[in-house]
């Protein structure tokens, strides 16, 4: 027992130094840090928020470094209590038919048609509006709640994918998963029965991690993904070149798709370090496919198909996939909208084809 917030500051620091030291496992030597929250009681809160502040005091840690401790201060509160209620309407959203899938097209750059679409998930707020993924699912994260609505995602996914196959539109669906759905044992399961439910082909469904995601499970034996790999689901690198994977990894992951950071293409116009990183993740991608490797595609996202930006992708770079603009509702306005963007598309690398070709020719 702890009598005040110096002696809770005390055990933490003995916490720390007690889990900085290295241990044994699998025969490697491993080495983990941690970041506490304090709180104590009444002088941070009531019993109903105690919880919530000593998390906010916790995040308020790792974001100062982490391998720390940070005491709960009045201006951590705000933050809790709308985290709290969040989370509270978070654990309803799903039931109240506040969650969409908008569908985002890659586009074939060689020649404008639809590759497939990746499923963008949406919370529709009653009163706070559209709120983004990025402050929705890592709240979804911490309390638990990424498996229930990883599961929506995947059946609506599966139902939209399924829907446009008997419409004549045939694609691939791409959905994005959490590091900890990957923790899950039942996903392989889950993702086999929704495909068996809707008569899909393994093959067309794609799904997306972070790079950093998939080199950690990369290095556990029969892994959650290896189960997924084996169903025939495609692999998609997301956010590729913001994590930590090596040349050894790449050449290994299963992956039949990496898309580039879209930090790399914004500056593609100015920045000659932008560009150069593009064109050699494009040419090892490429020399991977040529040696049999697992990479045949490589994805950009693109926030307009204008002509310098086909010109920089088809010409230059020669990248596979420029994914681009939401298909918000389904049938057929999105299916004149995708339209829309193919024509547009093609017809721009048409343009620079033939500017390839004159250019190409020898003077008279």
């Amino acid at each position: 027992d702890v009598q005040d917030v110096a002696a809770c500051m005390a055990v933490a620091r003995r916490i720390l130094q007690a889990l900085s030291e290295p241990f044994h496992l699998g025969g490697k030597e491993l080495q983990i840090t941690c970041s506490i929250g304090i709180v104590a009681f009444p002088d941070h809160g009531d019993r109903d928020h105690l919880i919530a502040n000593a998390d906010a005091a916790m995040y308020a840690a790792k974001r100062n470094g982490g391998n720390g401790f940070a005491v709960f201060e009045p201006h951590m509160g705000s933050d809790a209590s709308e985290q709290l209620e969040l989370q509270n309407d978070l654990r309803h959203a799903i039931q109240r038919g506040q969650m969409e899938l908008h569908y985002q097209p890659k586009i074939a750059v060689q020649g404008g048609q639809v590759h497939g679409f990746e499923a963008l998930l949406r919370w529709h707020h009653p009163e706070r509006g559209l709120i983004s993924p990025a402050t929705f699912i890592p709240l979804a994260e911490r309390f638990g709640l990424i498996g229930s609505i990883g599961a929506w995602v995947l059946e609506e996914a599966c139902t939209q994918l399924a829907r446009w196959h008997a419409e004549g539109l045939h694609c691939r669906v791409a959905i994005n998963l959490s590091p900890y759905q990957l923790r899950n044992p039942q996903l392989p399961a889950q993702i086999r029965d929704a495909l068996q439910r809707h008569g899909i082909e393994p093959s067309h469904l794609v799904c997306e991690l972070t790079e950093t995601a998939l080199i950690e499970t990369m290095n556990t034996e029969g892994s959650t993904l290896d189960e997924i790999v084996a169903l025939g689901v495609r692999l998609a690198i997301d956010d590729f070149g913001t994590g930590y994977s090596s040349l050894a990894h790449l050449k290994n992951i299963p992956a039949g798709q990496l898309k580039i950071d879209r930090s790399f293409v914004t500056g593609l116009d100015e920045d000659p370090d932008a560009r150069a990183m593009v064109d050699a993740i494009v040419r090892l991608a490429h020399a991977l496919r040529q040696l049999g490797g697992e990479l045949p595609a490589v994805v950009v996202l693109v926030d307009a198909f204008h002509r310098h930006h086909v010109r920089l992708l088809v010409v230059i770079h020669r990248v596979d996939l420029a994914q681009r603009g939401l298909v918000e509702q389904v049938g057929v306005a999105a299916q004149q909208r995708v339209a829309g963007y193919q024509r547009g598309f093609a017809r721009q690398v048409q343009i620079e084809r033939i500017g390839r070709h004159r250019h190409a020719q020898p003077a008279r």
